[in-house]
């Protein structure tokens, strides 16, 4: 007898596809009211967060990787947000907690799923540490919402739903 298995190879620079999110943990100001949701999304689970910065100023969420990067080009993920308007960031940091950071162009609301792509050359030193991000050992990803006013950022309420968090050669 002959008997085949189909074994789904996940690519090499996968950091989650989101089908549990117990890993990923929140910080916030004082202010924010936010809630982390697992929910089905376009193919399988999403991570969902529900937000409310109407008397806040930024909320993120964070999950600690430990991965080298310094192969890949790209940090590519799906992205859909709802809701009241503003930005959202990406930060990386290494282990001693050097933080570069990318602020999306897409504000946290496109109403659609969007693909977004972010070459790793375009990370910038936000703060901590050395300066010096060390691309062979990421300790941590973030995904925050802010709300900069002088941006026309508005507060208020929303959602962001993230999926399939990958680095691409």
């Amino acid at each position: 007898q002959n008997s085949s298995k189909t074994v789904i190879m996940k690519p090499s620079g996968l950091i989650d596809d989101m089908e549990t999110i117990d890993s990923w943990l929140s910080y916030s100001d004082t202010s924010v009211i936010m809630k982390l949701n697992s929910i089905s999304g376009k193919s399988g689970n999403v991570l969902e967060i529900d937000f409310d910065l109407t008397n806040g100023n930024w909320f993120a969420v964070t999950k600690v990787i430990n991965k080298d990067f310094s192969k890949f080009r790209v940090l590519k993920f799906e992205f859909l947000g709802i809701g009241d308007t503003n930005s959202l960031e990406v930060k990386l940091e290494d282990e001693d907690t050097t933080n570069y950071g990318y602020l999306v162009p897409t504000k946290s609301n496109p109403g659609i799923w969007r693909t977004v792509e972010i070459p790793l050359k375009e990370f910038e030193y936000w703060w901590g540490g050395d300066d010096k991000l060390n691309w062979k050992k990421i300790k941590s990803i973030h995904f925050a919402v802010s709300k900069r006013q002088w941006q026309g950022d508005e507060g208020g309420k929303g959602k962001i739903v993230i999926d399939n968090i990958e680095l691409v050669k």
